[in-house]
């Protein structure tokens, strides 16, 4: 088999039904199930779980699928992180939108976070015509925070980013967000500072929870931004390296906690207006969400407090 080649089988007794295993090999080194060799610690909170190179093995035939795709090279200009949870219905047209407008030089992750349906299968059928795309499926990646927790880890970018998965936010606005980065560590987007930019409005639902969120987060932490949720972030590496092994929020609270922490540690991160479009399909339940939403907040704030030994 050629050097970039991919293999492809099918395995018989995977969660997910017809999920196939990939096994990319460049230059004869097959490392398809083998974790990144400069692989960080992390914590997986949920199941206190530390996650080093080789401590938990990445490819678990028949349920995992590892660290495959991608540039083989240690650094491009930019990496776009997009966690997924069963997403299969969303994933394609995102994927198609973002691998058609950026270059080689970007690296397109999809951080696939405990799917059961074939967002798997969809996000690795574009592996064979786009040298720029990696899927990393691994054990112990539960909740979106994590999922970008460890697409900061495995990222080669100098300017790392993330959105979520169904496409409410373009490519060329994305773009537009990192050409804004400048002298700035980073920037974030925001639906509330010209509702201009807004295409179509989520529910007045979901808009008066996000303010009522947005002002608790404001009042607890003291923070200017108008819209800490929307997945429209881009850092500059070094920003990220300094937060990253103290991101302990891997919930609704996690975007919170990485400007919180961004802003002790002094970096400039500038919020902008950001064209955005809401899509049908969001897996969150706002009424069920609202309670387990403030309880993070709660314990984010004890968290980051003299009184953090009462919460683990």
């Amino acid at each position: 088999m050629k050097p970039n080649a991919i293999a492809l089988r099918h395995v018989p007794d995977g969660p997910a039904v017809g999920r196939r295993v990939h096994e990319r090999n460049y230059r004869g080194q097959p490392f398809g199930h083998l974790a990144m060799q400069r692989e960080r610690e992390f914590r997986v909170e949920s199941q206190a779980v530390w996650m080093r190179d080789g401590a938990v093995p990445d490819y678990i035939e028949g349920k995992y699928i590892g660290d495959i795709g991608g540039l083989p090279r240690d650094r491009c200009s930019k990496t776009v992180i997009i966690p997924a949870f069963n997403e299969e219905t969303r994933i394609a047209p995102t994927l198609e939108r973002y691998l058609s407008y950026f270059d080689s030089d970007t690296e397109i992750m999809v951080v696939l976070n405990e799917c059961s349906d074939g967002t798997a299968n969809i996000a690795l059928s574009f592996l064979e015509c786009h040298e720029n795309l990696r899927v990393i499926d691994v054990p112990g990646v539960r909740g979106k925070g994590l999922a970008v927790r460890l697409g900061f880890y495995r990222a080669r970018g100098d300017v790392i980013s993330y959105i979520d998965a169904d496409g409410s936010l373009d490519a060329p606005e994305l773009d537009r967000l990192v050409g804004l980065i400048g002298d700035h560590d980073g920037v974030v987007g925001s639906r509330w500072i010209d509702r201009s930019f807004v295409e179509k409005r989520q529910t007045l639902y979901r808009e008066t929870a996000s303010r009522v969120f947005n002002l608790l987060v404001r009042l607890m932490f003291r923070m200017p931004y108008t819209d800490t949720q929307c997945a429209a972030k881009v850092f500059k590496r070094e920003a990220v390296e300094a937060v990253v092994d103290d991101l302990r929020i891997t919930n609704y609270a996690f975007d919170v906690d990485l400007l919180y922490l961004m802003s002790k540690k002094g970096f400039d991160i500038q919020e902008v207006p950001t064209l955005w479009e809401d899509k049908p399909g969001s897996k969150i339940k706002v009424g069920r969400a609202a309670p387990m939403m403030l309880a993070a907040l709660v314990r984010m704030r004890i968290k980051h407090s003299r009184f953090n030994n009462l919460v683990k």
